[in-house]
């Protein structure tokens, strides 16, 4: 995790902090491709993603660390306050699922090049995909719900 974080951050491309947000949250790539300004609460440092936009159709928010708020603050003015906040880079529309899984793809290939093991997940022995982080955030969150039991 340690290292896709630290080869994002080289990164240059604006829709790869997509993916850095969607890490630090745990979030499901729709909800962050859907993420407008209006729902960051910068002074109590909160996301609030309404109803409307949630699976079970009840409001979320989600807390958001000061590293994720200085991400926010870095990109903001890159797009106009009434914008998604990691709009597709041609049309200024949201971002879809295949953007993210090409980005990916070339860090992967990119990181195979150097180690010849590139970002696998271990459990699936498979390239990591977006939902990976996720995954492991569960996997993390129940083995520290474990050791506290």
């Amino acid at each position: 995790m340690a290292g896709v974080i630290q080869h994002l951050r080289q990164k240059t491309e604006f829709h790869l902090k997509a993916l850095e947000f969607a890490i630090s949250t745990a979030y499901r790539s729709g909800e962050v491709f859907g993420a407008t300004w209006q729902e960051i609460d910068f002074k109590n440092k909160v996301w609030i993603i309404p109803k409307e936009r949630m699976k079970a159709e009840k409001e979320h928010r989600v807390p958001l660390s000061e590293q994720t708020i200085s991400l926010l603050e870095s990109i903001q003015e890159y797009t106009q306050p009434q914008d998604f906040i990691f709009p597709a880079p041609s049309s200024g529309e949201m971002l879809s699922d295949m953007s993210l899984t090409t980005l990916i793809k070339r860090m992967h290939e990119q990181k195979f090049k150097e180690n010849s093991l590139g970002y696998i997940d271990p459990t699936q022995n498979r390239m990591i995909t977006t939902h990976s982080f996720r995954s492991t955030f569960r996997d993390w969150s129940a083995d520290k719900n474990e050791l506290s039991s």
